[in-house]
């Protein structure tokens, strides 16, 4: 279903890693220097649940997890939706009402994306140091243009609704359901065929974001069994920011992230001015921009890969987690076919079907409620920011604090500059307070907002909000729209050669690595037939025609 920025810039990057590797490792050397209390107060302080040892227990148990299970615990004895952890030294600003985070998601002088995003994105490449600090350079500079604003303005430009956004849509159905046809032939032959789904869609999934990426001649289409070295770094990239010696202690992973980068800078070696011109629009920016501000082969590589993180490795979860919500509940299954089957033009003859996805989301209102309620449902929904400095030392706030103001006016709260604030849209979505129900899947939860992150955007935190809104959401959406629809339209469905048995996964079971949203729990067996009453239908896709 991630991760903004652009989503953060990469959506495939979750609050569950920003804490792993800024609280277990930079937060570990710092400790609070002496000083008076600022006035206002900071938010109140949680005391720690252990007397001795503090919160490391709650740490050690819940790993990643642990500001999201702090504020489930607590949001109670908070009412006015804040409150302070102290941790290593370092305090973290925990923010849980929607009002309270909407006001403060939307001041950008106040909160920053980018000193997390490039943390994490050094850290899990394994490029460091010299790499983050060449990331951050002049990013929080008032001189325009600088790296930070030239690739923001670049990337946001191509993912907002327009025509790259369309031409990296195409690019990737085009490439995704180019996958289809072999399973078409297989249950033409015996009537039936059992498959491991999310396998599969982890496969046709990668290789159509590269498609989309850099276009038909990409790293991951010159080597087929690349797209395997990429989901085993997926799998261990948390891993690799967290253990020592991740050369040996994760050698598979690492193992498998080198060779995804030295594959993607010998493709990139090779690419001339001509060839680059041809990507497609994402990768073409970015190369051009890290080119321009210094960037090395090996630097522009790592962050290619994690490009291709930020495109697939939440989508593709999604896409899947959404597919087992539909597919589960008959009805539900019965009425999305309704609304896809008046989007489809078949021959008199009955034998060929075209489809344009792209129809969907202003066509099909249950089926998108449907989708974005599975992202409520599974996806953390949590991100984290960093209590802003001043760019080139010139202050609205003078001194080391920011004032936070409440919505009502009624309490203001110092927050410090270079701590972290971690807003808990987890919490808002499993909240009886917030949503009716909140733990049964409702598919017509949001068929009055057919935009949700931006209609309701304290409620709705799947791709987070603000200024660091997930730049690549629209593209997002369109994927998993167009993955689910392509296969409940073509093949009738079921789990391990039965009905029923497929349960969504818990937002709290997202794995150890960079995940927003969890994938299905294990395997996901399958076995499809053909459509009842399509039977032998060649689909054709319909696309729009200025793309």
């Amino acid at each position: 279903m991630a991760s903004t920025k652009w989503a953060l810039d990469y959506p495939g990057i979750s609050v569950a890693v920003v804490f792993s590797s800024l609280i277990l490792g930079l937060l570990l050397i710092r400790t609070l220097s002496a000083s008076s209390p600022p006035s206002p107060p900071e938010p109140p302080l949680l005391k720690p649940p252990h007397p001795i040892f503090g919160h490391l227990p709650g740490l050690l148990r819940h790993g990643m997890l642990y500001m999201d299970v702090l504020a489930r615990q607590y949001h109670e004895q908070f009412p006015e939706g804040i409150f302070t952890v102290s941790l290593f030294g370092k305090h973290i600003y925990i923010v849980m009402t929607p009002g309270l985070l909407a006001h403060t998601q939307n001041k950008s002088r106040l909160v920053s994306g980018w000193e997390v995003l490039a943390t994490v994105t050094a850290s899990f490449t394994g490029r460091g140091r010299k790499y983050y600090d060449r990331l951050v350079k002049n990013s929080q500079s008032r001189k325009i243009p600088n790296y930070h604003s030239e690739n923001h303005k670049l990337i946001y430009g191509s993912l907002n609704p327009g025509k790259e956004l369309d031409r990296m849509r195409v690019a990737f159905v085009d490439t995704y359901v180019s996958f289809i046809p072999p399973l078409e032939t297989i249950v033409d032959k015996s009537g039936s065929y059992t498959f491991d789904f999310y396998e599969w869609l982890r496969e046709s999934f990668t290789n159509a974001s590269a498609r989309l990426a850099w276009g038909k001649d990409n790293p991951f289409s010159r080597d087929p069994t690349l797209w395997k070295a990429f989901t085993e770094f997926d799998d261990n990239a948390g891993l690799l920011m967290t253990r020592p010696l991740p050369r040996i202690l994760v050698r598979k992973g690492y193992l498998a992230r080198e060779r995804a980068i030295g594959q993607i800078r010998d493709f990139m070696a090779e690419s001339d001015e001509a060839k680059i011109q041809g990507f497609g629009p994402l990768m073409r920016h970015t190369s051009h921009v890290l080119s321009k501000w210094g960037f090395t082969a090996d630097e522009l590589a790592s962050n290619n890969l994690g490009m291709i993180i930020g495109l697939a490795s939440n989508t593709a979860p999604a896409a899947a987690n959404t597919l087992i919500a539909i597919v589960r509940d008959p009805s539900l299954l019965s009425s999305v076919r309704a609304e896809l089957d008046a989007l489809v033009q078949r021959s008199a003859d009955g034998t060929t079907a075209t489809f344009d996805a792209a129809d969907i989301r202003s066509h099909c209102p249950l089926f998108v409620s449907a989708a974005y309620e599975t992202m409520r449902l599974t996806s953390s929904g949590s991100t984290a920011r960093v209590i802003a400095h001043d760019p080139d030392n010139v202050s609205s706030s003078p001194g080391k604090y920011h004032i936070l103001t409440s919505p009502d006016k009624s309490t203001s709260w110092s927050l410090k500059k270079g701590e972290m604030m971690f807003m808990a849209g987890g919490l808002i979505h499993g909240n009886s307070a917030h949503y009716a129900n909140p733990t049964t899947f409702d598919a017509t939860r949001y068929l009055e907002h057919s935009i949700p992150e931006t209609q309701i955007p304290g409620l709705f935190r799947s791709f987070g909000g603000g200024a660091s809104i997930c730049g690549g959401r629209y593209l997002a959406v369109a994927e998993i729209l167009a993955v689910v629809s392509s296969i409940i339209l073509r093949f009738d469905i079921e789990k391990d050669g039965g009905s029923g048995g497929w349960q969504l996964p818990d937002r709290r079971d997202c794995p150890s690595h960079a995940a927003v949203t969890p994938p299905p729990g294990g395997k996901m067996p399958m076995t499809i037939r053909r459509r009842a009453g399509w039977e032998g239908v060649r689909w054709i896709n319909s696309h729009m025609k200025d793309t």
